[in-house]
Formats: structure tokens, C-alpha cells, sequence
């Protein structure tokens, strides 16, 4: 589990791709938004995953764990989508 000291260790950059990935955005559309390469995009992700301590995986995604951990955090809105 995530501990919410594991979240004062992001960057601001971190938390702003952290909030972008939660709403739903994919990587080429963070690289959009915030005009910077994608593969500077992914190496914030790769960034945040190891410092919440988010496994790598080939039964969860890791982008969901840390997007579910965040919401937590942050007590994300939920939408029509939310069951």
C-alpha cells in the first residue's frame, strides 16, 4: 500500500502527470499538454511508480495502482463511470 509520505517524495511535475494520467489521459496526450517529449513523460512515470514503490507486474497495471493510491490521496471526483 502507498503510504502518503511516499507522495511528498513526487515533484510537482510528478503530481501535475500523476493528476493528467487519473484524469485519463495517455501518455502522447500528457506530452500534448504539457509540451514535452514522451519519453520525458515516461520517465516521470517510470519515476513515479519507483517512488510510490509500485511494482512492475504482468497480472496488475501499474499506471491503475498508482492512479487508485492517488485518488486515495487526493479523494478524487468520481464519474458517471464509477460503479
Amino acid at each position: 500500500m502507498v503510504t502518503a509520505d511516499a507522495f511528498d517524495r513526487l515533484s510537482r511535475r510528478e503530481r501535475e502527470i500523476l493528476a493528467l494520467i487519473a484524469a485519463g489521459r495517455s501518455n502522447a496526450g500528457i506530452s500534448d499538454d504539457l509540451f514535452v517529449a514522451q519519453k520525458t513523460v515516461e520517465s516521470h512515470i517510470a519515476s513515479i511508480l519507483t517512488k510510490l514503490d509500485i511494482p512492475r507486474s504482468r497480472s496488475h497495471n501499474p499506471r491503475v495502482l498508482a492512479v487508485r493510491a492517488w485518488c486515495r490521496e487526493v479523494d478524487c471526483p468520481r464519474g458517471d463511470y464509477a460503479p
